[in-house]
């Protein structure tokens, strides 16, 4: 009966140890991910990393980090919580999709903050989308590469208030024919409940589109979008909101027609802009159609068909 007694204890014991053992795991601040020499089975420890992302993020505490040791490839995931997920420094961490399948997605909430930074996101033209969120509070988007998707490669479209922060970023040959590299949208009525993106020193290049902010609030300084088969830029109001950019320091050249681009349906798509280059665009540099609206201070607009064109717009 004693040895009984103490084989229960024993076993007892054992699984609250088990039970408290994961428990740390669970609330750990950093997780470790390596392509090369982890797996799933280890405590995701910098000694014992994990061999996928999904898997740190499973065990990272909210508002902790997954940092990935190794270069290599490394499959899609999805973010639930506040978390960052980076690559160390000197890694190139490449995200490669399923075919036809989103890369990095998200089922995060309204007041979530995430931070994706250094991370290689290649579609590998199977890819649908790289990054695509429709809910959350912030996303920070940094020292990152997006390229090589049929889709779009930063989709962001709330029906609620959220912000997209994306700095020191390519955005590559991603949007098919009719895409974009970076699409900006937000649905919500009222100017405080609307998405709203801040894009620094990125380069956009080679897309369908370059960036498209669809009643949304949008701004672009210190960077480059060129080469792209439509417009480089495109402020678009539609049924249920306006449309509003801000253009600072930026080029947008070479682009297969517009460099920049302001329509709007029904509301208003305004854009400002100031200190900026708009050249070699086979159509225009800055285009107005119907309810779009320009503001124009201290910018360079030559070598296209038309510098300056409005079609119903105001320039």
């Amino acid at each position: 009966m004693d040895k009984l007694r103490y084989t229960l204890t024993a076993f007892a014991l054992l699984a609250l140890s088990l039970t408290f053992a994961s428990t740390i795991q669970a609330q750990s601040n950093v997780v470790y991910v390596t392509a090369n020499r982890g797996t799933d089975l280890n405590p995701c420890t910098r000694t014992s990393p994990c061999r996928t992302i999904t898997r740190g993020l499973a065990v990272v505490a909210v508002k902790g980090t997954v940092t990935i040791l190794d270069s290599g490839d490394y499959a899609p995931f999805t973010v639930d919580k506040s978390v960052t997920v980076e690559a160390a420094p000197g890694t190139t961490a490449i995200i490669t999709p399923v075919p036809n399948g989103g890369t990095v997605t998200f089922t995060t909430t309204t007041t979530d903050i995430v931070r994706l930074r250094g991370l290689t996101i290649d579609g590998n033209t199977v890819g649908a989308n790289g990054i695509a969120c429709t809910q959350i509070g912030q996303l920070y988007v940094e020292s990152c590469v997006v390229r090589n998707f049929g889709g779009v490669g930063v989709y962001f479209s709330l029906s609620t208030r959220g912000d997209l922060f994306m700095k020191d970023t390519l955005v590559q040959n991603c949007g098919g024919a009719d895409f974009a590299g970076v699409y900006l949208n937000g649905t919500a009525t009222g100017f405080d409940n609307r998405a709203r993106g801040t894009i620094d020193h990125c380069r956009i290049e080679g897309n369908a589109y370059g960036l498209i902010v669809d009643q949304a609030l949008g701004s672009i300084r210190d960077s480059v979008v060129s080469g792209n088969a439509v417009h480089g830029l495109w402020a678009r109001a539609g049924q249920t909101n306006n449309a509003r950019l801000t253009v600072e320091s930026c080029e947008a050249n070479y682009n297969r027609q517009i460099g920049i681009y302001a329509n709007g349906s029904f509301f208003f798509a305004e854009v400002y802009v100031s200190n900026s280059n708009a050249s070699g665009n086979t159509n225009a540099g800055v285009q107005a159609d119907s309810n779009g609206i320009f503001y124009l201070t201290d910018n360079r607009f030559f070598v296209n068909t038309y510098d300056i064109y409005s079609n119903g717009g105001t320039i």
